[in-house]
């Protein structure tokens, strides 16, 4: 599958040289969930599940970030039922931003002084794609992860929400809302992992998620797989 972004999806990814090719990772499709999450899961995991701290050396190892300090930012992973199942939505940002223009992400952003990370969340959640605050009914934190970009630490937060329910989209920071099964992330050719080259000669990993037009990689792709093997993890555990 061609996963440059050019051409195969909206998104580009800017590579550098010497990176493998993509290959998946052999437990994603072997999951239980890959026949179905159930939307029951959501809850049980989170509500005994310890927060991730994705050291920064696992993704990038001279990042430096204190992930200790209060985070910079919170997303928000937002969760609803359908028929018994979980699904999740993400959005596509505006092809109009200066950063990560058109880039598939949850919708969240930077802590505003005195808030909690779940409290910037489900304002940026508002005020992105509008989401009632009153509808959101937050799970937990599922991980605490830094990004490449902007040397930042992310706390991923999950959340559920009710089905059906109304967005109102802020075009100059969103172009474009979806949804989907939360099994879709098992499938075969969903995922993929490539190992980019460092400096030291050493590798890192950069999951890619397939959305058909769109492509989901760097902080979004390292939530949804660290998502996935939560409860990949707890699934097998029953």
């Amino acid at each position: 599958m061609d996963r440059s972004g050019n051409g195969t999806y909206r998104q580009k990814v800017d590579r550098p040289s010497g990176v493998l090719p993509a290959t998946s990772l052999e437990w994603v499709s072997k999951s239980p969930l890959a026949g179905g999450v159930p939307f029951s899961l959501i809850r049980k995991v989170m509500v005994s599940h310890v927060p991730i701290v994705l050291s920064p050396r696992r993704i990038l190892p001279d990042l430096s970030v204190d992930m200790d300090a209060r985070p910079s930012a919170s997303i928000l992973i937002p969760i609803f039922e359908q028929d018994g199942m979980a699904n999740i939505v993400l959005t596509r940002r505006s092809a109009e931003l200066r950063r990560h223009a058109g880039e598939v992400a949850f919708p969240g952003g930077k802590l505003e002084e005195g808030e909690t990370a779940e409290q910037a969340a489900i304002r940026e959640a508002y005020e992105e794609i509008g989401l009632d605050p009153a509808d959101v009914e937050i799970e937990g934190r599922l991980i605490t992860s830094a990004t490449m970009s902007s040397f930042m630490s992310v706390v991923a937060i999950v959340a559920t929400i009710p089905n059906p329910v109304s967005y109102r989209l802020n075009p100059n920071e969103v172009e474009k809302v979806f949804s989907f099964p939360a099994s879709y992330l098992f499938q075969q050719n969903v995922h993929s992992v490539e190992f980019w080259p460092l400096a030291d000669g050493g590798q890192y990993e950069m999951h890619f998620f397939d959305f058909g037009e769109d492509l989901a990689w760097g902080a979004t792709a390292r939530i949804l797989y660290e998502f996935m093997r939560t409860l990949s993890q707890a699934a097998m555990a029953q």
